[in-house]
């Protein structure tokens, strides 16, 4: 099996590549800055582009002969102020279509992009009277257009396509601007934390069981059905950051309901999130409680395993 993963340097895009080497398979890692991925060695080929020319990779280079799946996660700007860059957006939109082409080019026969929950929020809110969207719906927005024109692409080309679904994906490694890793730094120093009233659904799955369900979709999913990365259930997002402070041991003040909330409340009901579990039979293995314990471990620089 020989696999293409860009966006390899990415949160995501690398534990992927970790689990992927695990099972002993080929890899191609496109990424925009070459050095980010010099420890693997000869294990991994590394080719560096970035996505505003995928259109220029060179389809006769012999480092793409046989790539039997592309997993697309590298997109510019999914956190921070870049979600409301509109021209930023409309690229990483470009560039993935540019991907779908290149995969018709290699002969490559499977595509796995991944989507976002933004996406179905988007759809679910927008449609509302009277609603007052952020500027980070752009971002939301440019993940639909995208997912969408790629489907149609691939179907066009005779590429099997998937879209994986990524709710919240957290743990180990990942430090970024993202609800769970900010929140529980901040718990975790014991400060005052401004939070929504948290009646929204939410749901976290931990990363290596989010990589173990992408890559069951990527051998087992079938052509032209999206699939939710997550758990089956979802909870209401106070009931999770509760968990977090009891965990966390914190003594953080949570004031509920200082910041406005702008969105669906019903973003799940338009997802079939069981579906990985009905036709593929994926359960998460690690709980939210462990998942977070793991992720202390890490902030305060132990020694984490997933397994």
């Amino acid at each position: 099996m020989k696999v293409l993963i860009t966006g390899a340097n990415g949160f995501v895009g690398k534990n992927l590549l970790d689990s992927l080497l695990k099972d002993d398979t080929e890899i191609v890692a496109l990424v925009r800055d070459k050095s980010t991925l010099q420890q693997f060695d000869n294990k991994v080929v590394v080719k560096e582009c970035p996505m505003a020319d995928y259109a220029n990779l060179d389809a006769s280079d012999e480092a793409f002969f046989g790539i039997d799946i592309i997993y697309h996660f590298a997109w510019a700007a999914t956190s921070g102020n870049g979600r409301a860059d509109v021209k930023l957006q409309l690229q990483n939109v470009e560039s993935t279509c540019e991907l779908v082409k290149f995969a018709h080019k290699i002969g490559c026969k499977r595509f796995i992009n991944a989507s976002s929950i933004m996406e179905y929020e988007a759809m679910s809110y927008l449609i509302q009277e009277k609603c007052k969207p952020g500027m980070g719906y752009i971002y939301s927005i440019a993940k639909l257009s995208a997912d969408f024109m790629a489907k149609v692409l691939a179907g066009n080309y005779g590429i099997s396509y998937s879209g994986v679904i990524i709710s919240n994906i957290y743990g180990a490694g990942e430090h970024s601007a993202r609800f769970i890793y900010t929140v529980l730094n901040k718990m975790m120093e014991n400060i005052e934390i401004e939070l929504t009233h948290g009646e929204q659904l939410y749901d976290f799955i931990y990363i290596s069981d989010a990589t173990d369900a992408i890559k069951l979709v990527a051998e087992c999913g079938c052509a032209g059905s999206d699939y939710y990365i997550g758990n089956s259930v979802q909870r209401r997002l106070k009931e999770y950051v509760l968990e977090m402070k009891d965990v966390a041991g914190s003594t953080s003040e949570l004031k509920f309901g200082s910041i406005d909330f702008n969105g669906s409340m019903n973003v799940y009901d338009t997802i079939d999130t069981k579906k990985m579990e009905r036709e593929l039979s994926f359960i998460p293995k690690i709980s939210f409680e462990q998942g977070i314990k793991l992720l202390i471990s890490d902030i305060n620089g132990g020694d984490c395993h997933n397994g």
